[in-house]
């Protein structure tokens, strides 16, 4: 999969082939077998929408002539289960839907044989029983209240975390959605109906968590909560999966973010390691104006003679520093100097941004 990285002034981009067809950071292009559905739609609270991410404008903006031989697309992130067990993100083009049904849209694709199960990548499965239908959506203060058929609560109880996740990690993919409530026919729930997983009065959002791993902590009194990227692998390609876990914080989350990372991934699962033996940051991470700046010795090098960081270490750095409150973008020093190259041999001399895409399918 290839991902779109951004920097401050020149745009630096970088492709990484991922296992998801050309997934903003990892993909490939191998899809399932499709299986129509039926079609739902939602409703939005007056005066407010669900607002498209910024590269759908400049998907939407086609001639008539345009339209009659192209549908317009947006880009739009499904949260899937790997073949790990993990809830993961894959971002796939979908025809851009009229009115505001956006979230139904997002929604479906995670329905077992679903209208768009024939577009999700190989490998990766939808988690909401199939059969579930979507039958409204609506948004208040930034709460979208998703109403479910009766089927949604035919699921498998040790897939219920799992469920929950995928249903809000997707719905808060969009600007002005931060927390998701659940309804069944119009009821709403308190609690996962299987395994009770709580709900709460206010809903759920990603501040709780996806494919949480305790790890090496042993009391979690004391820690924090840190959302980590980790990549993990299927044939020749790689994807990025979200990992919540505990972190000690007395130099600052950033730095125990890094730390966790240079520690390597959870045992199991099928997460892979982004750093050799040896990284160490030489000083704490500096913040201003919403940049991390982060000083490293010659060990972050995949090797001496290229002086080039990895794909996969760059990839993961940006993700988890950025999923941090305020971090846009990551700039990265060697002893102190502007000597680190990408990938592709060119001198990270600005701060990298967080691209717009994560494991992007045929994009």
């Amino acid at each position: 999969m290839s991902m779109n990285w951004k920097t401050s002034g020149a745009a630096l981009i970088i492709g990484v082939p991922l296992i998801l067809s050309g997934c903003g950071f990892g993909g490939t292009s191998q899809t399932g077998q499709s299986n129509d559905g039926g079609q739902d739609v939602n409703y939005v609270s007056p005066g407010e929408s669900l607002k498209m991410e910024g590269d759908d404008a400049e998907d939407h903006q086609t001639t008539n002539e345009t339209k009659q031989q192209k549908t317009a697309t947006a880009k739009r992130t499904l949260f899937l289960l790997d073949s790990h067990g993990l809830v993961v993100p894959q971002t796939i083009a979908l025809p851009i839907p009229e009115g505001k049904e956006v979230l139904t849209q997002a929604l479906q694709g995670l329905v077992k044989g679903g209208p768009l199960a024939g577009q999700l990548p190989k490998g990766f499965h939808a988690l909401l029983p199939e059969g579930t239908q979507i039958k409204g959506v609506s948004l208040k203060d930034g709460t979208a209240t998703i109403n479910f058929s009766e089927s949604f609560a035919n699921y498998e109880p040790k897939m219920e975390k799992e469920i929950l996740q995928a249903v809000t990690w997707t719905a808060t993919q969009f600007d002005n959605v931060k927390r998701v409530k659940l309804q069944i026919e119009g009821v709403e729930q308190s609690a996962m109906p299987v395994n009770n997983t709580p709900i709460g009065e206010n809903g759920v959002s990603r501040a709780d968590g996806i494919n949480e791993q305790i790890g090496e902590v042993g009391d979690v009194i004391g820690t924090s909560a840190a959302t980590v990227y980790f990549p993990a692998q299927a044939g020749n390609d790689y994807y990025y999966v979200p990992v919540t876990t505990r972190v000690h914080a007395e130099n600052g989350k950033i730095a125990a973010v890094i730390e966790r990372l240079m520690k390597g991934a959870p045992e199991a699962n099928g997460l892979l390691d982004v750093f050799g033996s040896g990284v160490k940051l030489k000083g704490k991470p500096a913040v201003e104006d919403g940049i991390v700046t982060l000083n490293f010795n010659e060990a972050i090098y995949s090797s001496k003679e290229s002086r080039a960081i990895s794909e996969e270490a760059l990839n993961a750095l940006v993700l988890s520093l950025t999923s941090q409150e305020g971090i846009k973008k990551v700039a990265i020093m060697v002893n102190g100097k502007e000597s680190l190259k990408s990938p592709k041999g060119e001198i990270l001399s600005e701060p990298v941004s967080r691209p717009a895409n994560v494991n992007t399918v045929g994009l």
